[in-house]
């Protein structure tokens, strides 16, 4: 969602920040089809995407996520995300990255723009760098840690909820500080502020989480001004990202729940997607479980007649054991007389089978005729199962 996002700033914003620029309609409709699938198609090929009760539902659900602090929420995921950082070389870490390549032109550009109002390289490098959230970060650690000393505990619990709001509060002072001293700004300058702070922010956030994690490793808990700004660095990044997530979030929902309360937007999405309505969409689905209801009931009485014909043979179920026994006794009758037989003349027919063993033969055809209709019973059944 990030590039989607990224791309999709850089063609709205580009009007405003470059004026004489005019493009056709039909190349910023084009142009804007990139972006919207990378937000919205997972979204457009919901058949539930614009009923409104799951709509809320699914936003409380998400906003639970982010508060969660257990294994299955966003704490967990960033953290997980976090800790694939130290596989990556070195060498990757160090090469220009996108946000890099992106940031330099964008800081020179900010430089350039800024030197009419007063700006120099200090003005710049706060503006890479804010110091505001991070001072407040700061005292967040602080007063968590004189309330783990008041309260006798050894750690506070995690809290990214608050360092996002911390994050939030410092940010939104530095914008109507800086608002309020430059009240006579240009569009075009304050995009490209904002541009060069977001992008500095997220090469500067990798980098961080890669030596915080780097520095985990070589265990720096015996220094412990080195841990504290380690652990300051983690939170930085965990509540930039919290921020940065929960805004996103609510730039893909809010604009589908707009949508949805509008009366005729479900039928029409059910038509583009299924070319039917919404009725005839539960008609087929009422026949399809109706379907499966009476191909229940003909397994079932299928299986109840295969086992009425069972009982009404008579049929005992012999062991397999029992029936191989009993076939090489006949075999070895059967080769005993031929022997005699043989012994006595080829001219002298053979001898009818005892009652022994057509009984013998009777029973192993009962018992074939009983493992058909238990194969036969088993193939239902395992049809009904699958479907």
């Amino acid at each position: 969602f990030y590039p989607g996002i990224e791309l999709g700033a850089f063609l709205l914003l580009s009007p405003l920040a470059c004026p004489l620029i005019t493009l056709r309609p039909t190349l910023w409709i084009f142009s804007m089809l990139f972006p919207f699938s990378l937000l919205f198609s997972p979204a457009m090929f919901n058949p539930h995407c614009f009923e409104l009760r799951e709509l809320l539902s699914d936003l409380c659900v998400w906003l639970r996520w982010l508060a969660d602090t257990s294994s299955k929420g966003w704490l967990s995921h960033h953290t997980a995300i976090c800790n694939k950082k130290p596989s990556t070389h070195v060498q990757a870490m160090l090469l220009p990255s996108k946000e890099l390549l992106v940031s330099m032109p964008l800081v020179l550009v900010s430089y350039e723009a800024m030197q009419p109002y007063g700006w120099s390289s200090l003005h710049i490098a706060l503006l890479m760098l804010p110091p505001l959230p991070i001072l407040g970060l700061a005292a967040l650690g602080c007063i968590k840690r004189l309330l783990c000393i008041c309260l006798r505990r050894r750690r506070a619990a995690e809290s990214p909820i608050v360092a996002a709001l911390v994050v939030g509060a410092a940010l939104s002072a530095e914008a109507a500080l800086a608002s309020a001293k430059l009240t006579h700004l240009p569009t075009a300058h304050w995009i490209s502020l904002a541009a060069t702070r977001y992008f500095c922010l997220r090469w500067e956030a990798n980098t961080l989480v890669y030596i915080h994690q780097q520095a985990a490793k070589v265990c720096c808990e015996w220094c412990t001004p080195v841990a504290l700004v380690l652990e300051l660095g983690g939170q930085t990044v965990g509540a930039y990202a919290l921020l940065v997530d929960f805004f996103l979030g609510l730039m893909l929902q809010l604009p589908v729940l707009l949508l949805a309360l509008v009366p005729f937007v479900n039928g029409l999405h059910l038509r583009f997607l299924f070319n039917t309505s919404s009725g005839k969409l539960e008609e087929s689905l009422s026949l399809n479980a109706s379907g499966m209801r009476s191909l229940k009931r003909n397994v079932c009485r299928e299986s109840s007649r295969s086992s009425a014909a069972r009982l009404a043979d008579g049929a005992a179920p012999c062991a397999d054991g029992a029936d191989d026994e009993t076939e090489k006794a006949g075999l070895m009758r059967a080769a005993a007389n031929a022997a005699v037989h043989e012994g006595a003349g080829a001219a002298e027919e053979a001898a009818p089978p005892s009652r022994a063993e057509a009984q013998s033969g009777r029973k192993r055809r009962e018992h074939r005729e009983l493992k058909g209709h238990k194969d036969r019973e088993r193939e239902h059944r395992s049809a009904y199962n699958s479907l």
